[in-house]
């Protein structure tokens, strides 16, 4: 199946827009294993020297792939007014489509990266080269409105929002539960960056 991108002449940013369109749509059916210069041609309906004259190597094409849709699925998180809800709309933006983050797991799973000197968190870097991460807008918000301090922010920290919906989501292969994403936020993010949550169980004094 053609890529509808490539419909009609196209030269310049909007060629390589159809072209890095194609790629997208080829690599999410075919996986990393299929993936070629020759294969995302014939999708697009063009010729191998147009895309050769832009990547060397299906490797570059697909890191360059990866950063297009970065670019294209970077969203804007609105200020909702609590640290706790701005965290709960990102994890359900990113939950609305999981296989942007299922096709990382079929790359890695692969074994592709061991044709390469890349590593997860290079393809990971890739993906997020042209965009700012949606979490530090968010903990950054949350430290102007005085609800964390800008001290406890440590690089782990910032990253562990999404390290554990990027894990649970690899687990299950579809999109988390609304009482997945809740729990998430109440049983670890927010008390690890705000103290215990306002909703969690109260422990019952030990029986003299």
């Amino acid at each position: 199946m053609q890529s509808s991108e490539l419909r009609g002449r196209r030269r310049g940013a909007a060629l390589e827009a159809a072209l890095l369109t194609a790629a997208w749509e080829h690599l999410t059916e075919a996986g990393p294993a299929g993936f070629s210069l020759e294969a995302v041609a014939e999708r697009a309906g063009t010729s191998k020297p147009v895309l050769y004259r832009r990547w060397a190597n299906a490797n570059e094409m697909l890191m360059a792939t990866l950063a297009w849709r970065g670019k294209q699925d970077a969203f804007e998180i609105p200020d909702l007014g609590t640290l706790h809800a701005d965290l709960l709309e990102l994890f359900r933006e990113a939950n609305r489509q999981p296989e942007r983050f299922l096709v990382f797991f079929k790359v890695i799973a692969s074994g592709w990266l061991e044709t390469t000197n890349l590593t997860p968190a290079d393809l990971r870097d890739g993906y997020l080269s042209a965009s700012p991460l949606g979490i530090d807008t968010i903990l950054d918000r949350a430290v102007r409105r005085g609800e964390i301090a800008h001290a406890i922010l440590t690089p782990r920290l910032r990253s562990l929002p999404f390290d554990l919906f990027r894990a649970r989501l690899m687990m299950t292969l579809v999109p988390l539960e609304e009482a997945e994403l809740t729990a998430i936020i109440d049983e670890v993010v927010m008390p690890l960056l705000t103290g215990p949550a306002p909703h969690a169980p109260k422990r019952q004094p030990a029986l003299a």
